[in-house]
């Protein structure tokens, strides 16, 4: 089941928010600890997930995508294959 489309927006914009944020809060002197090295793993792996979903989501499940699909002619596996990359 696929979260909606809402949730899989703000899930994108909040993990990128959150690790730019961790990140801006460093003195360039500063190294990254092992705590905040797995923290902002954690929030690109959410970040791309949810990302991939969402492209999917409006490729596959709205107007917009639909004629996006009809225009160049993609197949369900072109679209797969275009949100992963």
């Amino acid at each position: 089941m696929v979260p909606p489309a809402s949730l899989l927006l703000m899930s994108v914009l909040g993990s990128i928010g959150m690790a730019t944020g961790s990140v801006l809060l460093l003195v360039p002197e500063d190294r990254i600890s092992l705590a905040r090295g797995v923290w902002l793993c954690l929030l690109g792996l959410v970040f791309f997930v949810s990302l991939f979903d969402l492209l999917n989501h409006v490729a596959l499940r709205t107007p917009v995508g639909h004629m996006f699909r009809k225009k160049y002619e993609l197949t369900l596996a072109e679209v797969l294959d275009i949100s992963n990359k």
